[in-house]
């Protein structure tokens, strides 16, 4: 019997529980069923031997009487939702599937990218088999747009659940791909054992993350547990591969397995011949080898995250064996270097120019110490004292970080851009008159190459220390920052106690301008 199909569209729905949804809606337009009653249809049978089977597929609650279908009654809706739930589960654990293998390839990317250039099969690569992986992933999801949805927004419940192979095979496949939910060391062995060893140690340090190195590592003691085992294999003896099949396991909890593997072959109740034990010495001394290196590998990969970070703490190295002491040493001293040259570049720092966020290139910083110049002074080196940004814009506070503070240098960018400020040898403490005298005092717009200095006779007014107010240049004033300057546009700048040469003020117009401060910085130089 046909059901009568819905506007839905594939792409009407999203994620888990969509479909079901959708199918839930669907059922309330179910045709009537075709006893005549006019009831719509509930039910559908299962049971080909009933004899309803092919003339009343799908039936009302009227029709199920023993004289229509003797048996178990089974609901549309159930049914259907069971398949669609089944589809929405694959499809979850499918996604879940691709993202484990994501989070763990992000540990062996670059191993498997290394090694996979030396197998000379592609079809053989470690890559060749993740693809399988994003394979299903398409191809189910392909399928399941194309089909189980469409089916559904169609009305045709039937034929969703006719795709039960489909979905036996999707199931199939992933479990065939089950092993690479957990990728370890054991699972690459399968791929890498043939040309592990083409990949140098130095290259593999260079190359390779310290867990990939560690990898590598237990690819070695591996082969050597695979070489012991075939020639001792008389003697009983077994050396566990727990180290290739637990990912966390360290390198040197794999070495301690191989020792206890070899104080059982060495105890008195095994008869060991003379080339066996010089076969287990050559190996005990090529592990001992294998872990000295790598434990200076691991301090290596310390202190050079250390010279990144610039961390000038030294590294601390805790319960090494007596014979590691020649190594530490030179650690040790290749620390100490390190924590000089860490100091020197502190003291470097500390002696940087301008540590500005509106003086930020050189070509300003250029300009800035030619100022300098022009006013006979030399800018050596700087100290933040207050930035408005940091610290915010109101006058108080200025006045906290900045006063008794001689020789300052004011920089302040207005919201329109202009970069203007000034310098003063006196502190900004706030005294009786509020104006100080400063026969040294300049103020300079970045657009003028000049410096602009304060005018003979005007001294007394070249810089006014009001409490309440930013830093203030002039009588006028030539250059003023008000309270909160960054929300209101009582800044402004004017002609009065400072020689433009013609230039008219500080912004280089004839007229007074107020202004709004974007940023204001207070260095002592």
């Amino acid at each position: 019997m046909e059901m009568q199909p819905q506007s839905q569209t594939p792409s009407s729905f999203s994620g888990t529980g969509g479909l079901t949804l959708m199918m839930q809606q669907q059922q309330q337009s179910l045709e009537p069923c075709n006893c005549g009653r006019g009831e719509k249809v509930m039910f559908q049978c299962d049971e080909q031997t009933c004899k309803y089977y092919q003339t009343q597929k799908l039936y009302c609650p009227f029709c199920m009487v023993p004289e229509r279908h003797p048996h178990i009654p089974v609901l549309i809706a159930m049914v259907n939702k069971n398949v669609i739930d089944e589809w929405d589960r694959v499809r979850k654990e499918i996604d879940e599937f691709d993202k484990k293998v994501d989070e763990e390839m992000s540990i062996h990317e670059r191993l498997v990218e290394l090694l996979d250039g030396y197998v000379t099969n592609p079809n053989n690569t470690f890559r060749f088999s993740l693809d399988r992986i994003e394979t299903l992933k398409v191809d189910f999801e392909n399928f399941y747009i194309d089909k189980i949805v469409k089916s559904v927004s169609s009305g045709e419940y039937f034929r969703v659940q006719q795709f039960k192979p489909e979905i036996q095979s999707f199931k199939q496949r992933v479990a065939e791909l089950e092993n690479f939910k957990n990728i370890n060391p054991s699972l690459l062995w399968e791929y890498y054992k043939e040309v592990f060893e083409n990949v140098s140690q130095e290259q593999a340090y260079k190359t390779l993350s310290h867990k990939e190195n560690e990898t590598m590592l237990k690819f070695k003691l591996n082969k050597m547990r695979i070489t012991l085992q075939e020639r001792l294999q008389d003697k009983a003896v077994y050396i566990s591969d727990n180290f290739m099949r637990e990912k966390n396991c360290t390198i040197v909890q794999a070495v301690r397995e191989f020792y206890q593997s070899f104080q059982s072959l060495e105890g008195n109740h095994y008869n060991v011949n003379p080339k066996d034990v010089l076969i287990v010495e050559r190996y005990r001394n090529e592990i001992d080898s294998m872990r000295d290196n790598f434990v200076h590998y691991e301090l290596q990969v310390k202190i050079n995250k250390l010279e990144k970070q610039e961390i000038k703490s030294r590294v601390k190295i805790l319960d090494l064996e007596e014979k590691y002491i020649q190594i530490i040493n030179i650690l040790k001293k290749q620390s100490e270097e390190q924590k000089h040259c860490a100091n020197q570049i502190d003291v470097s720092l500390k002696k940087q120019f301008l540590n500005s966020l509106i003086i930020n290139d050189e070509e300003k910083s250029k300009i800035i110490r030619a100022y300098f110049e022009q006013a006979g002074l030399a800018l050596d080196q700087s100290q933040l004292l207050y930035r408005g940004s940091l610290h915010t814009f109101s006058g108080p506070a200025f006045h906290k970080l900045c006063d008794n503070k001689p020789k300052t240098l004011t920089i302040v960018q207005s919201t329109d851009g202009k970069i203007v400020g000034g310098f003063s040898t006196q502190t900004w403490n706030h005294c009786d008159q509020n104006y100080k005298s400063d026969p040294h005092a300049w103020l300079f717009n970045l657009e003028s190459p000049s410096i602009f200095k304060v005018q003979p006779g005007k001294e007394s007014y070249a810089v006014y220390a009001a409490s309440q107010q930013g830093p203030c240049f002039g009588g006028g004033c030539d250059l003023f920052i008000g309270d909160n300057c960054d929300n209101n546009s009582n800044s402004k700048v004017a002609a009065h106690s400072y020689d433009y040469r013609g230039n008219g003020n500080l912004f280089l117009k004839q007229e007074q301008e107020n202004f709004i401060v974007a940023e204001i910085e207070v260095f002592q130089v």
